[in-house]
């Protein structure tokens, strides 16, 4: 057993075939439908895999059964104080107990069916390129909504598996924006479903309630394992956040039925963005400690974008006292985070934070957001084609416009958060 896994229960070994690699793998729970296996370097989704469990090793004899067929259904990856490992669960194919061996793994596997050192591993198997990112390859869970795809993925703070991620699939809605650029989803494309996809946007972990609306900000369960660099430092705020689940168990006791499927109300929709709020806060804490500025960027504007489209949520029902009040919560944070921000990202809180000022009519907010838009070209002086480039000219044409018809855009001629005309 190779060191890595000394930390790990052991049940039963077996060998992994999957193309033309062969590896050693340990078993950590089987039952006769499938199995949880610990490996040492990942796999990728083959047509072909076989797992082959072995019998009597311990005195170097390597008697064992035939091959079973089996599907990977996720594979994730683990640390422990010795170093990484990978764990991956699957469904066995065919099950024949005589052959397959799978019912004499289950009652009779013991530690001494372990050999004292893990068998070669093959590395061709690194060079498997990244499986799709495509919803229906990654997913085995089918949505109601015909007009949405389902990645099932795994919560960051609590290690829950199988969470639903909804995504909207292209070209079934006709999404329009308000003026703060939220989308509004009022009809579908001819032939596809209606989905008002601001009410199911934001994922929630049914166990600590950890939500988001990013991807990125969970673990995916795909025929690969996750790779890249994690989103988020979790260990420094995953036990004050699990340590914090029953508070957050309290706020959505009232609304659990529905708050998890396709079919959330507007009451819980406004309270799967308030979690995510507090997730995402929970993060940028941790992090403005650290003082892990680039990544206070995507989260803090996350924030302010969760916050509008509870406002435009709100609007819709026509609880514009309500709704309003979020618009001034989001500036708050827009004027907090400010300084931390470059780019891109201060183009689009400027422009945010002048059309939150058109709209209550605020001049102050006005002429900063107009003075600081045409003043960045010279002191920033991007360059012609980028991306910083393409979002100054942007935003600041579309200000110049709001701007040149303000009256149409305060409180007082608005429907609600609509665009008075397109912009």
């Amino acid at each position: 057993m190779s060191n890595s896994h000394k930390q790990i229960r052991q049940k039963v070994a077996a060998l992994l075939k999957s193309g033309a690699t062969s590896n050693r793998i340990t078993i950590t729970d089987i039952t006769m439908r499938g199995c949880t296996a610990v490996l040492t370097a990942p796999i990728t989704e083959e047509e072909d895999i076989t797992l082959q469990i072995l019998k009597n090793i311990a005195n170097g004899k390597r008697d064992s059964f035939l091959p079973a067929p089996v599907s990977l259904d996720s594979i994730l990856k683990r640390k422990s104080r010795n170093g990484e490992f990978y764990e991956a669960k699957f469904s066995f194919r065919r099950v024949d107990s005589v052959e397959h061996g799978i019912s004499w793994a289950i009652n009779n596997a013991t530690a001494d069916d372990f050999l004292s050192s893990s068998l070669p591993i093959n590395h061709e198997q690194k060079n498997n390129k990244h499986a799709s990112t495509d919803a229906k390859s990654d997913s085995k869970l089918v949505a109601i909504n015909s007009s949405l795809s389902i990645l099932p993925v795994t919560c960051h703070m609590c290690g829950e598996q199988h969470i639903p991620f909804r995504v909207l699939s292209r070209r079934t809605m006709k999404p329009e924006s308000n003026i703060f650029g939220v989308n509004q989803y009022k009809s579908a494309l001819p032939g596809k479903e209606f989905c008002n996809y601001n009410l199911i946007r934001i994922t929630i972990c049914p166990i600590c309630y950890f939500a988001s609306s990013q991807f990125q900000d969970f673990i995916r369960e795909a025929s690969l394992i996750k790779t890249s660099e994690e989103p988020f430092h979790k260990e420094p705020i995953v036990d004050k956040w699990l340590s914090g689940s029953s508070k957050r168990e309290k706020l959505v006791e009232a609304y659990q039925q529905g708050l998890f499927d396709e079919n959330r109300n507007i009451k819980q929709a406004l309270l799967s963005y308030d979690l995510a709020i507090l997730s995402s806060n929970a993060i940028l804490k941790m992090q403005m400690a650290k003082q892990e500025r680039a990544r206070d960027y995507r989260i803090g504007l996350q924030i302010v974008s969760y916050i509008l489209t509870k406002a435009e949520l709100l609007m819709s029902k026509q609880k514009t006292s309500e709704a309003e009040n979020n618009l001034k919560i989001a500036l708050k944070k827009l004027q907090e985070i400010f300084i931390y921000l470059n780019n891109e990202s201060s183009i689009k809180a400027s422009y945010l934070i002048g059309m939150i000022g058109l709209y209550f009519e605020i001049p102050d907010l006005i002429n900063q957001t107009f003075n600081f838009l045409q003043q960045y070209g010279k002191q920033s002086k991007p360059r012609a084609g980028t991306e910083e480039y393409k979002a100054w000219q942007k935003n600041l044409e579309k200000f110049k416009t709001a701007y040149q018809e303000r009256e149409d855009f305060s409180r007082r001629r608005l429907k609600g958060f609509d665009k008075p005309f397109e912009f």
